[in-house]
């Protein structure tokens, strides 16, 4: 009887000790404030219980079990809120997920919209072309040219080395009726073209050749003036120099040494003496990807219609014909 007993309560020491163990475990593990207030609080009365006599050994398993059972319940409240915790972050990723995906599909969407908005635009320009070209659409068979009286073609650097459709540019303008024109380009490759130009157009002759004193004369022959943005710097190096010295010339005869003004009218008289300074043109046409004109000498453009034309390879007649006719009908009215 007495060996049974010692091996129960040998028993009940091992459990004791694995159950310590187990507690000691799960204290570790736990992290919310409130096991471990109640804890702390339940500890310390184990401690003097478990210091006592044996006869308090059923009160030691009870505290065990309590310690035991409220570390079993929070750590099922902890796995509930880390659950909570893995969906809520899962329908986090989900939401961007699908504002990421919505947001593509629109972005998709408007582009397909303005590239068939584009596309449309352009078919409607070719098919207009075309129908101006024929002669099909009657308000663009006959231009009053009258008071288109000088035109600039500024064409971008690069593609101003395709000579044919410089040539066949020329040719459309001839026969729309426009008989004076400036060509412009940056690096002067068409001023460097001029005589191939020249000898491909059967009835043109340069600018400087035609006239004199900056009058534009009415032949018939189409006359060509060629332009570089060099040109423009240079005019305006021999203006200011010629200015400079009429001054000093003024200082030296009545010894006058006033500041003096210079105004638009007197940087005009010298651009025209050292013979830069040709005529203004009504219309600019820019011919490239630049919407703009290029280095064409901004004092001969003060009072001069800008009209973007586009790349020159996709030059049109219709839409040449169209550009001059809206500038001779703003004119007119």
């Amino acid at each position: 009887m007495l060996q049974t007993t010692r091996a129960f309560f040998g028993k009940q020491k091992a459990e004791q000790s694995r159950e310590g163990a187990r507690v000691a475990q799960h204290r570790t593990n736990l992290k919310g404030p409130c096991a471990r207030n109640i804890l702390q609080t339940l500890q310390p009365v184990h401690n003097r219980v478990k210091n006592r006599t044996p006869d308090l050994q059923v009160l030691v398993d009870l505290l065990s079990f309590i310690q035991f059972f409220v570390l079993t319940i929070f750590r099922q409240m902890e796995f509930k809120n880390k659950t909570q915790r893995e969906n809520y972050c899962i329908g986090q990723v989900l939401v961007l997920f699908i504002g990421n995906l919505v947001l593509w599909l629109l972005w998709h969407v408007l582009h397909f919209t303005v590239s068939i908005f584009y596309l449309v635009l352009a078919i409607a320009s070719v098919a207009e072309s075309y129908f101006i070209s024929s002669g099909l659409l009657r308000k663009y068979r006959t231009l009053n040219l009258s008071k288109l009286r000088y035109l600039a073609i500024v064409v971008e650097t690069e593609e101003a080395c395709q000579t044919s459709k410089i040539t066949e540019l020329l040719q459309w303008l001839g026969d729309i009726g426009v008989k004076h024109i400036c060509l412009y380009d940056q690096e002067g490759v068409m001023k460097k073209s001029k005589q191939v130009i020249l000898e491909k157009l059967n009835n043109a002759m340069v600018f400087e050749e035609a006239g004199k004193n900056d009058k534009l004369v009415d032949h018939n022959p189409m006359t060509l003036e060629f332009t570089s943005f060099s040109d423009g710097k240079e005019a305006v190096t021999k203006a200011a120099h010629l200015l400079f010295m009429k001054y000093m010339k003024l200082i030296k005869l009545a010894g006058d040494q006033k500041e003096q003004i210079f105004t638009e009218p007197h940087m005009a008289e010298a651009l025209r003496v050292v013979g830069c300074k040709g005529p203004d043109p009504d219309l600019l046409l820019v011919y490239g990807p630049a919407r703009c004109h290029l280095g064409f000498p901004l004092w001969r453009i003060r009072y001069t219609e800008i009209v973007h034309m586009g790349p020159l390879e996709s030059m049109r007649y219709g839409s040449l014909k169209k550009a001059i006719y809206k500038f001779t009908m703003v004119n007119d009215s």
